[in-house]
Formats: structure tokens, sequence, C-alpha cells
């Protein structure tokens, strides 16, 4: 994986993911925790997860390490706040609409955005309060290529080898920002969920209340994608 080569080429993973192993199925009443940068997250990057895995879990968590009030460069406390409010709100609105069968409950920790690594021994401190042996956990991939996700990633990681618990990982910024190469660097191994109709059509409709994040925001110095 070239993280250093940049191409908006998504083609190439779609045609590289042809060959992953369907995504298992390892969760059956079991809790999972979804570790998330911000809201939006859980279902930009993961909606095809959790549609296949929270209804088999015994509960299901989602944890936003910040409100992700930095997202789009704002200075002024206010707009940051208003920012963060708005990202949530869409989030709620958007797992209503994925129509999970799974009660999903939602914890935030409000870390400053784009400061993780700062608060790093904090993050570890409040994680395991929700981990134990028996959990399933999906955090970003620890090599994404953005200093936040990277933190909450390799902090996972740390905690998976420290309390035993099963890790899964996910991309965020990989997909537009490397090539896929047949070194196998990565995760491990890459794997793919198999989504059928009734799963892709909620999801499409869920994404669709993130309009906050590809649209650019007034006074705004960064355009998110």
């Amino acid at each position: 994986m070239n993280t250093e080569e940049f191409t908006h080429n998504k083609d190439l993973w779609f045609m590289a993911n042809e060959d992953w192993p369907l995504l298992p199925y390892p969760i059956r009443k079991r809790k999972l925790v979804l570790l998330v940068p911000n809201p939006h997250h859980e279902l930009l990057d993961c909606a095809g997860l959790l549609q296949q895995w929270a209804p088999l879990a015994s509960e299901t968590l989602i944890i936003y390490v910040t409100a992700g009030a930095a997202a789009r460069g704002f200075q002024d406390a206010d707009q940051k706040a208003r920012w963060a409010r708005l990202r949530r709100q869409e989030s709620v609105r958007a797992i209503k609409a994925l129509e999970l069968d799974a009660d999903i409950q939602i914890c935030e920790l409000d870390i400053p955005d784009s400061n993780i690594k700062t608060f790093e021994k904090h993050l570890e401190e409040r994680l395991r309060l929700e981990l134990d042996p028996s959990c399933v956990v999906v955090a970003p991939y620890y090599k994404d290529g953005r200093a936040d996700h990277d933190a909450i990633g390799d902090c996972a990681k740390r905690l998976a080898a420290s309390i035993g618990f099963e890790i899964y990982f996910f991309p965020i910024l990989l997909w537009p920002c490397a090539r896929p190469s047949s070194d196998k660097q990565g995760p491990g191994y890459f794997a793919r969920p198999a989504l059928d109709d009734c799963q892709l059509n909620p999801t499409s409709s869920a994404t669709g209340y993130f309009e906050n994040q590809i649209i650019a925001a007034q006074n705004s110095t960064v355009l998110v994608h």
C-alpha cells in the first residue's frame, strides 16, 4: 500500500475487492463497539457493517471520540459548536433511516477534534470502561493517514492486545488517498461485506442525511469530500 501515491480513482479499489474474502460474522450474541472519530463515520464508512452485524449483537455501542467541531476549519467557538450540533443531528436522523433491527446506544467522549493524540491517555482510560474480552470492536485503520484516525486506531490496537477483544479496522482516507497493491499491506487482510438490495437501499437513504458533509459551508476554509 503506497500511501504517498494519491489518487481519487476509486475504481481501483472496486476492482481489487473482487478477490477479497467476504466479511465474517463474528458478532453473534456479543457486544459490538463501533469506535469512530466523530459523527457521520458510523454510516458513511460502516453502514453496511452495521446492517449486517448490529441485529446479531447482544448490544451495539457507537462511540464518538470527538464532536467533529474542527472539520470545516472554523475558528469561532460558536461556529464550531453549531457545526458539532449539526453533525450530531444528522447522525441521529441517518441511524434512524438505516432501519436497523437493533437498539443502538451512543457514547460521546468529547475529546477535542484534531487533537486526539494529545489526549490519548484520556481516550484509553475512557475506552477501558466500555471494553471487555467478549467485545467485537471496529475502529479506524491505524495507518489511515490522518493523525486523529491513526491515534484512535493505535489506541484500539493496543487495548485489543491488552484486554483481549476481537478487533477489525476500517479505512476512512485510505480509499481516496492510496492505491491498492498486491503486497497485502494493511490491517492483516481486507474483507468486504456482501450487501443485498434490502440492505443497500436503506444505506443510500441514510447517507443522504449528511448533506453538510458534501456541501461547502459559508465562511469555511475547508471543503470536505
